[in-house]
């Protein structure tokens, strides 16, 4: 994968501790918040769309999906 890539990503459930991301079945990744730390558990609600960050063999937390209407 290429660094400084985003990826929108609906969740089928809540996330434990030490959540890790697998697209693709290319491997799993961790998910961290943006400063480094593993985001906490039950950050993310299933049925939700979320933005991630690839960068590092590392997903970054960016916020809840939203969709933006001009």
């Amino acid at each position: 994968m290429i660094d400084n890539t985003l990826f929108g990503i609906k969740v089928d459930a809540a996330n434990g501790e030490n959540a890790k991301i697998n697209i693709n079945n290319i491997g799993e990744y961790p998910i961290l918040n943006e400063d480094g730390t593993p985001i906490s558990a039950n950050i993310l609600e299933g049925s939700l769309s979320y933005v991630f960050k690839y960068k590092n063999q590392k997903f970054y937390f960016l916020g809840q999906w939203q969709i933006h209407y001009i």
